[in-house]
């Protein structure tokens, strides 16, 4: 599939745990090279607000997707639009996949040298499908050594709830968090076909095979269904995020509306533990904790011999897990959650 394509294929009729302001950048990038005027998509775009800042995937990279800085942290980028699946896209079309975090987050839990994980996130957010069983994956693996993310400029929707599953969030200053809401943007494009004499026509099995197509006007009884759905993905943004910040209700989450918070006021409302930058979080995570290293380094090893679920293994774990808290109580002890 042509690569534009699979990409229009991420952004339109589907559920996104996306800010709505990214729809700016989606114009300036596809313009009409997805087969939609770029006049009237850009005029949409600016409905939206104004367009999020760019910024480069990070590079030093291993061939597993983090780098090793120094002190026992693995560094995990979390930077760019975030599809289920990039296919080869990733670095140079903006893209990260939720697969490509879930791998490199589980590579540097596996490597003795890594005692802590750091997620560097700038985000808009993206995929909806994908998204919590990325968070859970970081979820599991914070409940075995320290897991701490960045807001370092954006943090929203699926960027967030990812977020959401480390052990603590710390803000930049001048960062947005936030946007934990549902969006759908569907085309209609039937007015277009009409201006140049084309009437599209639908022979389909099912009822309901064709609805949400860019080429008809919404009904609305299918406007109703897509709403539907994208209410139960909400449901399930706000559950996952619940699930990992205890602290914060869901009652809480939903009170947001989807908002946007600037620096300390992601703080304020709960949404983070405490204001900082990636370099005062990676003098915290430093170090820490050499003990608990090695004794992972052992455990790793025996669960690798007799498996995870052996008796062994598992005395380990618990013993890894409580030198890990330990160890990192001076990192987590901030954590309001």
């Amino acid at each position: 599939m042509n690569p534009l394509a699979r990409i229009a294929a991420e952004l339109f009729s589907t559920p996104l745990f996306l800010d709505a302001r990214k729809a700016a950048t989606i114009a300036a990038v596809l313009g009409n090279r997805v087969g939609v005027d770029g006049e009237r998509l850009e005029a949409l775009a600016r409905a939206f607000g104004p367009p999020l800042a760019s910024r480069p995937a990070a590079r030093g990279r291993s061939g597993n997707g983090y780098a090793k800085i120094g002190g026992g942290i693995a560094l995990v980028p979390v930077i760019g639009s975030l599809v289920t699946r990039a296919g080869g896209l990733d670095a140079e079309s903006g893209l990260i996949s939720y697969d490509t975090i879930s791998r490199a987050v589980r590579e540097a839990n596996y490597d003795p040298e890594v005692t802590s994980i750091l997620l560097d996130v700038h985000s808009p957010g993206g995929a909806a499908t994908g998204a919590i069983e990325c968070a859970d994956v970081i979820g599991n693996i914070a409940k075995k050594r320290p897991v701490v993310a960045v807001s370092n400029s954006v943090c929203c929707s699926a960027a967030y709830a990812i977020a959401a599953a480390a052990n603590k969030i710390v803000v930049t200053p001048t960062s947005m968090t936030g946007s934990v809401g549902v969006v759908m943007l569907h085309l209609d494009r039937s007015q277009q076909l009409a201006d140049h004499g084309l009437v599209p026509t639908f022979i389909h099995a099912g009822a309901h095979k064709v609805d949400g197509n860019e080429l008809q006007p919404l009904s609305a009884e299918v406007k109703a269904d897509l709403q539907q759905e994208v209410d139960g993905f909400y449901g399930l943004l706000v559950a996952s995020v619940a699930s990992h910040r205890p602290k914060l209700s869901p009652a809480a989450i939903k009170g947001t509306e989807a908002r946007t918070y600037l620096g300390a006021q992601a703080v304020a409302v709960g949404l983070a533990d405490e204001v900082g930058s990636i370099d005062t979080v990676i003098q915290e995570l430093a170090g820490l904790h050499k003990e608990a290293g090695e004794t992972w380094s052992k455990y790793d090893k025996i669960e690798r011999l007799y498996g995870a679920n052996s008796a062994s293994a598992e005395r380990l774990k618990d013993a890894h897990a409580a030198g890990v808290r330990a160890g990192a109580a001076a990192t987590l002890a901030a954590s309001k959650r």
